[in-house]
């Protein structure tokens, strides 16, 4: 690395560090968004690692949730096991794996910029826009959007290199950071890759010396190496995603939080995102923001309105591609309809990371080639006609505030006050505030002397980005709550795995509500087998749970432990009907060949003593005079195998979505054992080839330019 290039890489990680002061310096917790979503899973890997208990064959405690087939919980992230190795998740760590993610998408960006040819000052400027910008403030409770964002620019990088010069270095390179892009990105960002990189293909390949049938092979190489490298990742994820609630294609109703019209703006004042103004059209607060600096927007408009390079042209319609599908409307309906796979977007405003990145990219030309001197650009007119768009929604404020008689600042600059005017913050404050920063930032670029310094450049880019951060960082980042009191709520959880008591799930012990709104369901936590209420964030939830939840099956089922010996059973066909006094009762689906069945065993002479409890294995020491049935409280699947004495028995489902086993008389050893063995073997592959990449990446031996 250039001796000029790594210290640009140190400046972008200090910049980016301090424009996330409050997050940087722990003075305040993540949202609770943040922490009550992805949260939950990472917290369960680490505490699995810590306890030896290998995870990827762990299902999810309570719910039954195999972990390794979980693509929203990045178990097959190296971040998350990195993490975990070394510490642990607790609050702190969330925080510093949010930080890193900023500095790798900084990094990242500096470095595509400088592949494509950029200036080294315009690639600065782009890094710290890409990585500070309204992907990073606006989604800071999304891990998955955000970790993509960051290994996006690598990715892209690797990308081109391997059309421009088709060799087998470049495509192992490119096999990796696809990889690492697939385990830590969220399955809606992994099918915007795939959409961009196949139409990209045979647009850039015709620019490039080599053939494009060579270029194929070689990208064919790249896709057989990431099938070798995410095997186990993929195969479970497919294996599994026909038992979730969300395998189906969301209906019309179920597709919303799109990008705003309204929040092209935010590209200007992006703190009026924050408002719960009506031409948000309800969305969510994180799903509004696309900032990329007050210096960038400038080179944007200059972009688009001057002759464009054959690239900028690919860039900006691709940006636009993606925009217009993240506005939502009758062009979205007809992808979400007629083309594979966009049919899974929930949250369509997604697709505006995409054209975020791609637009940085194309302003990245107009920017090198003015701070190189090539292409002169009349930065004035474009800076006046911001500042005269700027005056205008900062009267329009005034006006408002004026007549409604609003205070522009909190009436009491305490805890509760502060809290108060951030909940009930109007649209009319948010421009006025914004705008107030904007305008005198946008003056400052009107001077000769600022646009032709680079350091005078950077730094209005700094500070622009600095109080766009600070004010959008209490509604989308950080919450109201300090980092010690929110872990103060964590450390009441226990840690490990307590031995359980057999003993109705209704007596075990409950939380506070403050714990439940920050990290969500506390049975993920206290790992108490059984849950008292369906989980209100991730997991998401086997269809055979909801449905469990649904019929109301839970409220009679907490009367009982998480295993007992069935005193009733009895068959359904489409439907349980059950009572109040069914608690003991075990409800199995009845085949077309099966004859309707009701068996009763009520003897007295049948005890459980539990001998072990863990996530992926529990064993019981049962004495029954008579035949009987075990119910043990955990979502079936398929990987699950029982064992009497050593010898396999059969698991049938029962009460919709849990697990029962025959008992024959006497004194037994009964054993669930949790173990998938081909995602365990495909696992063993994904980590062999990775080593073998990776000394083929660093064999010193290899000379060739």
């Amino acid at each position: 690395m250039p001796k000029n290039d790594f210290k640009h890489y140190c400046w972008l990680a200090v910049m980016v560090i301090i424009i996330y002061w409050p997050v940087s310096t722990f003075l305040f917790a993540m949202k609770n968004d943040a922490l009550a979503g992805y949260f939950p899973a990472k917290y369960f890997i680490a505490e699995s690692i810590h306890n030896k208990i290998i995870p990827w064959w762990n299902p999810f405690i309570n719910y039954g949730y195999p972990m390794h087939a979980d693509f929203t919980s990045s178990f097959w992230s190296p971040f998350t096991w990195i993490f975990s190795l070394f510490g642990g998740y607790n609050v702190y760590t969330v925080h510093l794996e949010y930080l890193l993610y900023c500095i790798l998408a900084a990094w990242g960006m500096f470095r595509l910029s400088l592949s494509l040819k950029q200036n080294v000052h315009a690639a600065f400027i782009i890094a710290l826009c890409y990585s500070c910008g309204g992907i990073f403030t606006g989604n800071a409770q999304h891990t998955n959007w955000l970790s993509a964002a960051a290994l996006l620019p690598f990715v892209f990088n690797a990308y081109l290199n391997t059309i421009n010069e088709p060799r087998f270095k470049n495509t192992v390179q490119l096999s990796l950071w696809v990889t690492l892009f697939m385990v830590c990105a969220h399955p809606y960002l992994i099918i915007c890759l795939f959409y961009i990189t196949t139409i990209l293909f045979f647009i850039l390949s015709k620019k490039t010396p080599a053939s494009t049938w060579k270029t194929m092979m070689y990208f064919g190489l790249s896709v057989l190496l990431v099938l070798l490298l995410t095997g186990g990742y993929l195969f479970s994820t497919m294996e599994l995603f026909p038992y979730l609630t969300r395998s189906d294609p969301p209906n019309s109703e179920q597709i919303g939080n799109h990008f705003p019209i309204a929040s092209i703006f935010s590209m200007l004042v992006p703190f009026s995102t924050v408002s719960h103004a009506k031409v948000f059209q309800n969305t969510d607060l994180s799903m509004r923001n696309a900032y990329m600096g007050i210096v960038i927007l400038i080179f944007l408009i200059a972009t688009l309105t001057s002759k464009k390079t054959y690239y900028q042209k690919i860039f900006i319609g691709t940006a636009t591609f993606f925009f217009i599908l993240s506005f939502g409307g009758p062009i979205t309906n007809f992808f979400n309809h007629y083309v594979p796979l966009i049919g899974f977007v929930r949250l369509i405003s997604i697709f505006r990371l995409p054209a975020i990145f791609f637009l940085l990219i194309a302003c990245g030309y107009t920017l090198s080639n003015f701070l190189k001197g090539e292409k002169p650009i009349n930065i004035n007119k474009i800076a006046i006609a911001l500042i005269m768009v700027t005056g205008l929604l900062l009267g329009y404020a005034i006006i408002n505030l004026i007549q409604n008689h609003e205070a522009i600042l909190p009436i009491t600059f305490t805890r509760q006050g502060i809290k108060e005017w951030i909940e009930n913050i109007t649209l009319e404050k948010t421009i006025l505030l914004q705008s107030l920063i904007q305008i005198p930032l946008l003056y400052i670029l009107l001077r000769k002397k600022t646009q032709r310094s680079f350091k005078l450049l950077s730094i209005v880019c700094f500070v622009d980005l600095f109080m766009a951060v600070g004010l959008n960082a209490p509604f989308t980042i950080v919450g109201q709550k300090s980092v010690k009191e929110v872990q103060k709520l964590l450390n009441t959880a226990p840690k490990g795995f307590p031995f359980p008591e057999l003993k109705p799930i209704i007596q075990n012990p409950s939380t506070n509500i403050d714990f439940e709104k920050t990290f969500g369901s506390w049975s993920m936590y206290s790992k108490n087998f059984g849950t008292i209420m369906k989980a209100k964030t991730y997991p998401s939830l086997f269809k055979t749970n909801e449905k469990y939840f649904d019929a109301g099956l839970n409220n009679v089922f907490i009367h009982s432990p998480f295993t007992y010996i069935a005193q009733i059973v009895n068959t359904y066909k489409d439907s349980i009907r059950f009572t109040n006094e069914d608690a003991y009762v075990c409800f199995i689906k009845q085949d077309d060949k099966q004859d309707s069945l009701h068996i009763s065993s009520k003897s007295s002479a049948t005890s459980i003593q539990l001998i072990e409890a863990l996530p992926n294995h529990f064993s019981f020491r049962i004495h029954s005079n008579e035949s009987a049935i075990l119910v043990l409280k955990q979502n079936y699947y398929k990987y699950w195998a029982a064992y009497e004495d050593g010898k396999r028995i059969n698991i049938t489902p029962c009460n919709y979505t849990f697990m029962s086993v025959p008992l024959t008389t006497g004194n037994h050893i009964v054993e669930f054992i949790y173990s998938p063995r081909l995602p365990k073997l495909l696992g063993i592959i994904n980590l062999f080839t990775l080593i073998l990449s990776v000394c083929y990446l660093l064999n010193p031996f290899d000379k060739r330019k």
